[in-house]
């Protein structure tokens, strides 16, 4: 990969999660999978099939807690389940979740110099970048 360094998935939402609002997971702030389940959702894939509407518990996202937590991989299945990468709706998604006080914690758990803050580094968008190329 040309440009930029290889992540696990795990890794990569492990350095967005903890800068989330709290209140965007129920019935527990330690529920990643429905994290991940939405990012997922909101970058285009169908593989899940949650609405926001939905009151997730931790049963149901295992393959979700699993895929933060690093004990599962992204499969092919997963892979294909995107028909195109919807960006704008992962950075919406982002930008609805991620406190707007902790833009400068994500750049610096991704090595982004916080003078870099003022080019719009530390936001959703760039954020939305790195996880593209990872799927």
């Amino acid at each position: 990969m040309e440009g930029g360094i290889r992540l696990e998935l795990s890794e990569y939402f492990g350095r967005i999660f903890p800068s989330t609002a709290g209140q965007m997971y129920y019935p527990n702030r330690k529920n990643s999978g429905i994290f991940v389940s939405f990012c997922f959702i909101e970058a285009g894939s169908n593989y899940f099939s949650h609405k926001p509407s939905d009151r997730l518990k931790s049963d149901d996202v295992p393959l979700e807690r699993k895929l933060y937590d690093g004990a599962r991989k992204m499969s092919q299945d997963l892979k294909d389940s995107f028909m195109s990468f919807n960006a704008d709706g992962l950075c919406a998604y982002f930008e609805k979740i991620i406190n707007k006080d902790k833009y400068g914690d994500i750049m610096l758990a991704f090595a982004i110099p916080p003078t870099e803050e003022k080019k719009s580094a530390g936001t959703p968008e760039s954020t939305c970048g790195s996880v593209q190329r990872i799927y």
